[in-house]
């Protein structure tokens, strides 16, 4: 089969260096170990030029994928612009009706119909409708274990698909580690604590 992954109101990104890059490269990882041909989506520009896999959504053939995974997001228009993507990927998914599935990560992050998101700019009010049933019969990509409680979806529970992300992505963190033992999994010069909190104050 084939798959596509992609992000609404950020370019998406495939670098393990890079928070949002990091979700992307492991999906498609997995996807591709299960025997899927998986693009990534988005802008084309310089920094994944080298990225043959990467797709300009200006020219992705939206009708042949099996489906889209999608990387949740706030639906931020930083300065009030929209994302050069954002139209192509909405239309394109939109006009192919193809099936979506959700990258569930964060409980504030639920499914957003982007296409209403975008009716402020006057934009793909076509779509609405359309995108309100696709997210309807989207399917669900959770690592938990009770999606109610995480972020209050009521869905179809057959139409979740349970996958231990952190399990797998720290799996191969480690055994990239143990493959080049000359390379530290986390480089630390002159150790002070044991334990760094990086996060921040926000209820989850």
């Amino acid at each position: 089969m084939k798959f596509g992954i992609l992000s609404f109101f950020i370019n998406t990104s495939h670098h393990r260096e890079r928070a949002n890059g990091l979700e992307v490269y492991y999906v498609r990882k997995a996807l591709i170990e299960a025997g899927h041909e998986v693009d990534v989506i988005g802008q084309k520009n310089r920094s994944n030029k080298d990225q043959e896999f990467y797709v300009d959504a200006s020219l992705a053939e939206w009708d042949k994928y099996d489906g889209i995974f999608i990387q949740l997001s706030g639906a931020n228009f930083f300065g009030g612009g929209i994302k050069s993507h954002m139209i192509s990927c909405v239309e394109g998914i939109a006009n192919a009706k193809v099936q979506i599935y959700n990258i569930l990560a964060d409980p504030h992050l639920p499914p957003i119909n982007p296409a209403r998101a975008l009716e402020r700019f006057n934009l793909c009010q076509e779509h609405v409708e359309t995108w309100d049933t696709l997210i309807k019969n989207s399917i669900q990509l959770f690592s938990g274990k009770n999606i109610k409680q995480f972020n209050g979806w009521e869905g179809d529970p057959d139409k979740i698909i349970y996958f231990d992300f952190f399990k797998y992505m720290f799996k191969n963190l480690f055994q990239d580690k143990i493959n080049s033992p000359e390379t530290a999994l986390f480089k630390i010069d002159n150790k002070k604590w044991d334990v760094v909190y990086f996060g921040r104050n926000r209820k989850s």
